[in-house]
């Protein structure tokens, strides 16, 4: 038997070994370089010069629940964010959403959906006729349109949510996993709410039970289907429509007869 203070000396041993941080630079080259430093990558797969030059934040939110969830599927958050700090050579910033900065000061006009103004969901109508009876411009008008304002999504290098507009308000999701009720007016941010996890899906605005209440249908790509308060940003329920780790949503759901439809896809040829 080995005397007492040896055992102890291999036990704190093992626990150093234990304890030692995770190796990005082995990481990556396990389980990204043979996509991202292949010369028979696909076209739309950044070079690694392309992800070096992206932020810490940006890259492991890419791993943690935007485009490389499946790739990236088994790390720890450890690892994730050890292969971001290995391959972009930086820091992480604050984790606190820069988002808050745009708030609108005063108070939005209050919420009123009108369905003969709106553009709801991604189609605008359940049979998807992408037709807006009341556009409110003519073809001759569209040269003279100059922007009113712009709004930035915080910490994305991407935009791929179409908008809604519905009852004065402008609802989108950010890759980053944030979901923005803006203002149509000003581009002011009425109010936020993180998601955890991107989102690519149109939001679809409908009628609660209750009077008077709407609420903000949506899907993410982790596969779960989310109703949020449309006027306060609330979240009322999450539901996780599909386990295959390869799957997401993308596309807009629909509501019809009290169902709530979620389309899911796949990323598994990838």
């Amino acid at each position: 038997m080995f005397p007492r203070r040896i055992v102890f000396t291999l036990t704190l041993s093992a626990l150093a070994l234990s304890a030692a941080p995770p190796d990005g630079a082995a990481l990556w080259k396990a389980r990204c370089a043979g996509c991202h430093e292949s010369a028979n990558s696909q076209l739309r797969m950044p070079k690694r010069e392309e992800v070096a030059a992206r932020t810490a934040d940006n890259v492991f939110t890419a791993m943690a629940s935007g485009a490389m969830t499946v790739q990236a599927a088994g790390l720890t958050e450890d690892e994730e964010r050890a292969i971001a700090t290995y391959v972009t050579g930086k820091n992480f910033g604050a984790s606190a959403p820069a988002a808050m900065a745009g708030q609108c000061t005063t108070p939005p006009k209050k919420f009123a959906p009108n369905p003969k103004d709106d553009w709801n969901g991604w189609g605008d109508d359940p049979k998807n006729s992408r037709f807006q009876p009341n556009p409110g411009l003519k073809a001759a008008d569209v040269p003279n349109l100059k922007l009113k304002w712009a709004f930035g999504f915080p910490g994305d290098n991407a935009a791929d949510a179409q908008p809604t507009v519905v009852g004065g308000r402008v609802f989108v999701g950010s890759n980053k996993g944030i979901v923005y009720s803006l203002d149509q007016s000003t581009g002011c941010i009425v109010w936020s709410h993180e998601t955890g996890a991107g989102v690519r899906t149109a939001m679809l605005v409908e009628p609660s039970k209750t009077p008077g209440k709407y609420i903000v249908f949506y899907g993410d790509l982790r596969s779960s289907a989310h109703a949020l308060d449309a006027e306060t940003g609330q979240e009322l329920w999450k539901t996780k429509v599909e386990d295959h780790p390869s799957s997401r949503i993308t596309g807009a759901p629909t509501f019809y007869n009290g169902t709530l439809y979620v389309p899911v896809s796949s990323i598994e040829e990838a």
